[in-house]
């Protein structure tokens, strides 16, 4: 029997996140500082579509859940406090990912709702 890791390691808003999901049932775990009204773009780097990610508000409510590899619009933080991100392979992958959680109000993308997988946005 394999037993799984679970990391929790603290990011900013803006940091890149590196890591890795190295056995089956492995949970990688990030805390940042939100604030209320606060808009925030899931900016996925590298991944698999098959490993999770799910974001958390401070109460524990989930606000956001995809593939490493689904970008999508910004949404808004409704709760000021520590919220938490989880990358985890779902029991059944594992593999390399990158992210940048980036604050809507910092990038320098016009249309920053509309982008590729593939595209990179830049904080100012």
């Amino acid at each position: 029997m394999i037993t799984p890791e679970f990391t929790t390691t603290e990011m900013m808003v803006g940091d890149k996140v590196e890591g890795t999901i190295s056995k089956f049932g492995e949970r990688d775990t990030y805390t940042f500082t939100g604030e209320i009204g606060q808009q925030v773009i899931f900016d996925s780097l590298t991944g698999k579509p098959s490993l999770g990610v799910k974001i958390y508000s401070p109460s524990g409510l989930e606000v956001y859940n995809r593939g490493t590899t689904e970008e999508q619009p910004p949404f808004t933080l409704l709760e000021a406090g520590t919220y938490r991100v989880e990358i985890d392979g779902n029991n059944r992958e594992n593999g390399d990912y990158s992210f940048r959680l980036l604050n809507l109000a910092s990038t320098n993308h016009p249309n920053v709702s509309n982008l590729r997988f593939d595209t990179n946005i830049e904080p100012i």
